[in-house]
């Protein structure tokens, strides 16, 4: 049988996984979707108050709700006399905008031409939705621009069958691991 928006699914999984609000989950023959903090966009604005850089908002994609920030306006149109402008301070109310954001934390999502479900948002300012938009982009962190890396995820469970020995000491607790494989990272740069 196959599922179909709006419908609810469950499954099994032999290995026990944490799973949030908003995680995304794919089959191995599928391309899996991409997670990440940074992205351009395309949106438009319906707030009473502009979108600004220096201010939060709440960004939704499908159930995920993260803190985010708009990190530059590259092009702002305004709807009724399609004017483009470059170099905007802001996105005012009726205003389409092609803009880089970021996110407080990792957020998973397609891009908007691969998977429209999840590669469009909604931002929330104050508890009124005032825009939306599409993914058009993955953009890179900064700090793996600057170093040329490619993030990775550590997943540290806690579980004490299995130890990580290249660190020490094979019996710790899960936040002293963490913490010394990331002076071990950091000795690295």
């Amino acid at each position: 049988a196959r599922i179909g928006p709006g419908a609810a699914a469950a499954f099994t999984l032999v290995d026990q996984v944490y799973v949030k609000r908003g995680d995304l989950v794919s089959r191995r023959d599928e391309k899996p979707p991409r997670v990440g903090t940074r992205f351009k966009a395309s949106l438009f604005w319906l707030g009473r108050e502009s979108l600004k850089p220096a201010k939060d908002y709440v960004l939704k994609i499908g159930s995920a709700r993260v803190t985010a920030r708009l990190e530059k306006i590259l092009r702002v149109v305004d709807a009724s006399s399609l004017a483009a402008r470059k170099g905007a301070k802001s996105v005012a109310c009726n205003e389409a905008a092609d803009c880089l954001m970021r996110t407080a934390q990792a957020v998973a999502f397609d891009l908007a031409g691969e998977n429209a479900a999840t590669g469009r948002f909604v931002l929330v300012d104050g508890f009124e939705i005032s825009g939306g938009g599409v993914i058009r982009k993955v953009l890179p962190e900064k700090r793996a621009q600057r170093y040329r890396q490619k993030s990775s995820l550590i997943l540290i469970t806690g579980i004490r069958e299995r130890r990580v020995h290249y660190l020490g000491d094979t019996d710790l607790a899960p936040e002293v691991i963490a913490e010394r494989l990331g002076l071990t990272i950091l000795s690295k740069d």
